[in-house]
């Protein structure tokens, strides 16, 4: 992406008291980091809360600024070239401030000036507890903390950040503790004789927010500047309430909440402080290029950053090429044509009419032997008809070639796509099947899909889509499903066939739907034939999803993956593993596809960076604990192999705590993992890939209260989900 390129044609007139900003700064606060991580569930597509730039246009009412004005803006989606803000959440940028300086200000400082002097209505004299304080935003508290002539204390987590603070600010040593343990409430409360603290600027979590919470004063006020308790909805001690306590929640980029007014006077209060020389903008500040934003969620991810990060584009003139998301590609159906359903409405085929009609079809013809009579068939030609769509219900036996040609021939207007989802079950052991059996499961998929084929090509019809719903048992096989898991095969391999013919073709390999079609029909009893381990079931929501994926996949001139046109694969894990974290199905361990999972991880061992040696180190230790695992049995492991799985346990834990943190020292299995550094946030992201790579269960409370590595893989081993099928 060109950075000055991006908009082309006329930019769309901007209304009201808004003005629009050419961006060249963008502070990194720490809410991007835990929403790119999806740790806080918000708009992944809107990071940025703060940004420095040029007024280039300004809106019709708009008097406050000129253009060519310096200024800085406080609004959600700043990660842009340009943005458009309503002028009350701008400020001007005083002389003598770099644009880099002005991105490190408005978060940091309009969220300590709200939370400390309009929240907690901090005054002279009084005790003030700033944790994190060598962050961002615990920098901007100190600096107005120190001009009210507040008595400060502080937390930081590492020695570091302590020396940082001791020798910039001048702190006492004996007022900064560790912000890693709850052991700073017991020694606050010694150093102020048991009185506690008038206000404290909150941004622990779980147990460290507990321990802060009852260290209030009588009458104090905790203010909140983080959401993850919130979100986990954990709880909080009604004790400190008792003593007239109170706990304040702030969240700036919350528009319902907070006005743009209460904005613009918080920016200007912050500036009109910063020109009169009682604070001093954030330092030390870090700064990267807008092609290295990755990196600059990675290093405040760390942990380890003293003051700001910012996004800078330094040089003007340069044009810098970031990889950015394309636009989501929106399915839009043909008015003009008619598009056949092969197989009845009362399962996935009937969730897909409604889905196509929703997206511009308006005539669909339905193809099956039983009709569409029943009541449930009913209500889904009366859903399309909502959308203006109308459904033609043909009965018929896809296996007549004859009866096929006559209808593709008599269809008004013609056929413009296809959907072949015939499917017919015999499920038997394959020792005890009959040849009945097994062509009632395949001639309706391989007779009926040729028979479509055959008639479009005589008749003359070419199709915008040939779309087939197979399934994964023709990937990984299912227990009784021989013939079925053939005709899909088939499928799979036709939908080359008629690509290599020119023409649009595109099997889906669909695993378990949860909530329509079969399985869903046959109630529980069914999914509990499926491993978890091996199959992630699919919503009807994603079933949709995977539809317009297939049809917009056959778009001879913008597919969506080139390298997969023919096949799409859903509803099982990704068999590689490795560095990706995702690699948590058992099918790795399976001989049929473990060479699939190993070549992933040889095919880069000629050139392998120290990342990629960690990776691959990762990976081997991930599947070695499965295998271990797998061959336990279904039952209690023994002893021995419970030892194995232990010290199996602490190799995994080890190289992904150790990856997640970039330590470059080994972890010693004795120590607690709190020791190097593994908080609450990083206790998260540990226990969600230790989910979906071995699939256990562990708990954050497991992980940050853990006496040594070798306890939490104890803990790891005894949640590890029974082996099936041993």
């Amino acid at each position: 992406m060109a950075w000055h390129e991006t908009d082309t044609g006329e930019l769309p007139e901007l209304d009201g008291q808004w003005i629009e900003v050419e961006v060249v700064a963008i502070g990194i606060n720490f809410k991007d980091v835990v929403t790119a991580m999806g740790i806080v569930p918000e708009n992944e597509y809107a990071l940025g809360l703060e940004c420095a730039g040029i007024v280039t246009r300004l809106g019709k009412r708009a008097t406050k600024f000129q253009q060519g004005d310096r200024v800085v803006a406080l609004r959600n989606a700043m990660f842009a070239n340009r943005c458009r803000v309503p002028e009350s959440r701008a400020q001007l940028i005083p002389s003598g401030v770099s644009f880099d300086l002005a991105a490190t200000i408005p978060i940091v400082y309009c969220t300590s000036l709200y939370s400390m002097f309009h929240l907690g209505n901090l005054r002279k004299g009084q005790s003030v507890l700033i944790h994190s304080a060598a962050g961002g935003v615990g920098l901007a508290a100190l600096e107005l903390a120190r001009y009210k002539g507040a008595e400060v204390f502080a937390t930081v987590g590492s020695e570091k950040k302590k020396t940082y603070l001791v020798e910039k600010y001048n702190m006492p040593s004996e007022r900064i503790f560790n912000s890693r343990s709850a052991e700073f409430a017991d020694q606050i409360l010694r150093v102020t004789s048991g009185r506690g603290v008038d206000l404290i600027l909150n941004s622990l979590t779980g147990d460290l927010l507990d321990a802060s919470w009852r260290i209030c004063a009588d009458g104090g006020t905790l203010v909140e500047i983080g959401k993850k308790d919130m979100v986990d909805r954990n709880r909080l001690s009604m004790e400190p309430f008792d003593r007239g306590c109170s706990y304040r929640p702030v969240d700036l980029s919350n528009t319902k909440v907070v006005s743009d007014a209460l904005i613009e006077r918080l920016l200007k209060e912050t500036f009109d402080l910063i020109e009169q020389g009682r604070i001093e903008p954030t330092h030390p500040m870090s700064t990267y290029g807008f092609d290295a934003i990755p990196d600059a969620l990675v290093r405040l991810r760390g942990g380890e950053q003293i003051g700001k990060i910012v996004i800078s584009r330094t040089n003007k003139d340069t044009d810098i090429e970031v990889p950015i998301k394309p636009m989501l590609r929106v399915l839009q159906l043909r008015s003009d044509v008619a598009y056949l359903i092969v197989g009845g409405l009362r399962g996935l085929c009937g969730s897909l009419a409604v889905h196509m009609a929703r997206h511009g079809a308006r005539h669909l013809l339905v193809y099956n032997r039983s009709g569409c009579g029943d009541q449930e068939s009913s209500r889904i030609i009366r859903d399309c008809g909502v959308y203006g769509c109308r459904v033609i219900a043909v009965q018929g036996d896809i296996r007549d070639i004859e009866a096929v040609k006559r209808v593709v021939r008599s269809i008004k207007p013609p056929i413009g796509g296809v959907i072949q989802g015939a499917m017919a079950l015999r499920d038997k052991p394959f020792e005890a099947m009959e040849v009945d059996d097994y062509h009632a499961a395949v001639d309706a998929k391989v007779q009926g899909t040729w028979n479509i084929h055959l008639a479009l090509q005589e008749s003359g019809q070419d199709v915008d889509f040939f779309t087939m719903l197979s399934s994964v048992s023709g990937i990984i096989g299912t227990k009784g499903q021989a013939n079925y898991a053939s005709a899909n095969t088939f499928l799979d391999a036709f939908a080359s066939y008629r690509q290599g013919l020119g023409l649009a073709a595109n099997s889906i390999d669909l695993g378990v739907i949860q909530d329509v079609g079969y399985v869903a029909q046959q109630g529980e009893s069914l999914e509990q034939r499926f491993d978890r381990s091996e199959w992630t079931p699919l919503n009807e929501r994603v079933l949709r999803k995977v539809l317009s994926y297939s049809i917009m996949q056959q778009d001879p001139k913008q597919p969506i993956n080139m390298a997969s046109r023919a096949q799409m694969i859903t509803g099982i894990g990704d068999l590689r593993g490795g560095d990706n974290g995702f690699g948590f199905d058992n099918l790795a361990a399976d001989p049929r596809f473990a060479y699939l999972a190993g070549s992933h991880d040889a095919s880069n061992t000629a050139d392998l960076s120290a990342a990629d040696e960690e990776g691959q180190r990762l990976a081997q230790a991930t599947r070695a604990f499965r295998v271990l695992h797998a061959s336990t049995g279904s039952g209690p492991p023994s002893k021995e192999d419970e030892a194995k799985l232990i010290a199996a346990g602490v190799e995994l834990l080890a190289v992904q705590i150790g990856k997640a943190l970039r330590l470059e020292a080994e972890i010693e299995p004795a120590k607690p993992p709190a020791t190097y550094g593994l908080d609450s946030l990083s206790a998260t992201e540990l226990r969600g890939w230790v989910r979906v790579s071995v699939g256990a269960e562990l708990s954050s409370f497991d992980i940050t209260n853990a006496s040594s590595l070798v306890e939490l893989s104890k803990k790891l081993v005894a949640k590890m989900p029974p082996v099936v099928g041993k």
